[in-house]
């Protein structure tokens, strides 16, 4: 739990407007910290609108089905990007299998996704595989960079404890 004196960091994702919005509690209201795009969920597998709080960081994250290597090894096989923030009930503090993270490829360039029109990469990949770097499979995408600078803020030392709370909408 946060303590009373830390502010209480919120973040705000907007899938139809494609926007991340990171504040903290303020004597005169709410500070913005980071405004940032986003990729969400493809529509048969959006995050679900809801509260959550945000879990401990994971650097590096991998998994066997879509990013068996970690980032920092080889960064466009992994879709991870360089963090991953889980997204926790706020009810039962379960990791819910969804999370906010960046994306594959360097950290140069801020795109959250291909600068590219989605149809010249299917007719490389193939539809579906193209279909998933233009939107994901229900977490929250943010561009390397962003998902950087989210880290970094929310791990400052005056914010590192505090709970974030999540909001999908």
């Amino acid at each position: 739990m946060s303590d009373a004196r830390e502010p209480a960091l919120s973040i705000v994702v907007e899938r139809n407007a494609g926007r991340l919005t990171l504040s903290e509690a303020a004597s005169d209201g709410r500070r913005l910290l980071l405004s940032a795009n986003i990729v969400p969920g493809c529509g048969d597998s959006g995050t679900p609108e809801g509260t959550y709080v945000g879990g401990t960081w994971i650097k590096d994250k991998t998994n066997p089905a879509h990013g068996p290597v970690p980032w920092s090894t080889e960064p466009w096989r992994n879709p991870y990007g360089p963090y991953f923030l889980p997204l926790n009930d706020a009810r039962t503090g379960r990791y819910t299998t969804y999370g906010i993270h960046g994306t594959r490829g360097p950290l140069a360039g801020n795109f959250e996704k291909p600068p590219v029109p989605q149809r010249l990469l299917a007719a490389v990949l193939g539809d579906n595989e193209a279909r998933y770097l233009y939107c994901s499979h229900g977490c929250v995408r943010l561009s390397n960079q962003n998902i950087v600078k989210l880290f970094e803020i929310t791990t400052q030392p005056r914010l590192a404890r505090t709970r974030i709370t999540i909001t999908i909408k």
